[in-house]
C-alpha cells in the first residue's frame, strides 16, 4: 500500500527506484515531477518504459556500474489504476512464461537452468535469465550450446521478442538480493556490481585464515568483501 504521509522531495532527498526483480535501488537521472516514499511510478529506462516503486537510495562508496545495470532516465508519471493492473497482469504472464521455460528445457534437455523470467513493463519483450549447469571435467568435453531453437519457438509462442540473458553464481545472487554472513546486504548488490576478481590470495594477504566454505558467499564464490579491503591493507602496508 502506498503511503502518503511522506514529504514530497524537495531535491535534497536521494530518492531512487526499486524494481520487484531486483534488490536495488537505482537513481534517478532527472527527477522533473514531486514523488514520495512508496508511491509507484512509471519510469524511462534505456530498456524501455518499467514500473517501480520510490525508495530511498544510499550513497554507498567505490560504486561501480555494471554494464548491464538499468539506468533511471526519468519518472513519466506516477502510476495510475490501470498501470498497476497492468504490472499484476504481467507478473502472471512471468510466471507461465517461466514454466514454459522448464517444460521445453525438458523436451530439449539443454544443460542449463532457467531462474527468472522478466518481462518489461511495456510488454515488447522478455527477459530470460540462466546458466549453465557446472561442467562436470570427468566427461568429455561438452558442445557450445545452441539456444536457438528454443529462443524461436518461445518467441513464436510468447507472440514476441525474447532475449537470454547468462549469468554466473554471482550474478544470479545479485539477482535475488539477500543477507551475507555480516548481516547486510550483499556486496553484488550495493557496491560490487561490476563483479571485480576475488582470489584467494587476498585473503591471504589480510591475514585471513584460509578456510574456503568460511570464506565463501551466498553463491558459494569466495566473498566479495575481500575484494572490497584490500586497497585498505595494502595502503597500511600490511602487505609484504
Amino acid at each position: 500500500m502506498q503511503n502518503n504521509n511522506h514529504v514530497v522531495s524537495d531535491g535534497t532527498v536521494h530518492f531512487g527506484v526499486k524494481f520487484k526483480n531486483f534488490d536495488t535501488v537505482y537513481p534517478i537521472a532527472v527527477l522533473t515531477i514531486p514523488v514520495r516514499m512508496d508511491e509507484y511510478v512509471v519510469v524511462e529506462t534505456e530498456r524501455g518504459n518499467e514500473f517501480g516503486v520510490i525508495a530511498l537510495r544510499k550513497e554507498v562508496p567505490h560504486i561501480r556500474k555494471a554494464k548491464k545495470d538499468i539506468t533511471v532516465r526519468r519518472v513519466i508519471r506516477v502510476a495510475t489504476q490501470e498501470d498497476i493492473d497492468q504490472f499484476h497482469r504481467l507478473a502472471q504472464e512471468e510466471q507461465n512464461a517461466f514454466m514454459e521455460c522448464v517444460r521445453k528445457n525438458l523436451e530439449y534437455q539443454m544443460p542449463v537452468k532457467f531462474f527468472k523470467v522478466e518481462k518489461i513493463f511495456d510488454g515488447l519483450r522478455y527477459i530470460i535469465y540462466y546458466k549453465e549447469d557446472e561442467v562436470d571435467h570427468k566427461k568429455p568435453p561438452r558442445r557450445k550450446i545452441n539456444l536457438q531453437p528454443f529462443v524461436q519457438e518461445l518467441s513464436a509462442q510468447l507472440n514476441t521478442k525474447i532475449e537470454l540473458r547468462e549469468v554466473g553464481n554471482r550474478g544470479e545472487a545479485k539477482l535475488f538480493g539477500g543477507l551475507g554472513s555480516c548481516g547486510k546486504s550483499l556486496c553484488c548488490v550495493n557496491w560490487n556490481k561490476k563483479g571485480s576478481v576475488v582470489t584467494v590470495k587476498m585473503a591471504k594477504e589480510q591475514g585471513l585464515s584460509i578456510n574456503i566454505p568460511k570464506l565463501s558467499g551466498v553463491c558459494g564464490r569466495l566473498m566479495c568483501c575481500l575484494s572490497y579491503e584490500r586497497e585498505n591493507y595494502q595502503d597500511g602496508q600490511f602487505v609484504k
